[in-house]
């Protein structure tokens, strides 16, 4: 639950934009640490491990209850 004052983050949403609205958003996907969870970059190329695997399986799986969810992933 949030609570004012916890988080040092100012939110970057427009003010008095509806999200509900249909539209484009970009979404970025950070662990915490930034670890390397999902497998590693070798010469600008991601090789996922397993739980990479998963995560894109899972990404690109929710178009399907989502039918206004258009999905890509940028590895």
């Amino acid at each position: 639950m949030w609570e004012t004052g916890k988080h040092s983050r100012r939110s970057i949403r427009l003010i008095g934009y509806d999200y509900s609205l249909a539209g484009m958003y970009f979404v970025t996907i950070v662990t915490q640490s930034k670890l390397c969870l999902f497998g590693h970059v070798k010469n600008d190329e991601m090789f996922v491990n397993d739980a990479g695997d998963m995560i894109t399986h899972a990404w690109l799986d929710m178009q399907i209850g989502f039918h206004t969810f258009f999905a890509t992933c940028s590895l």
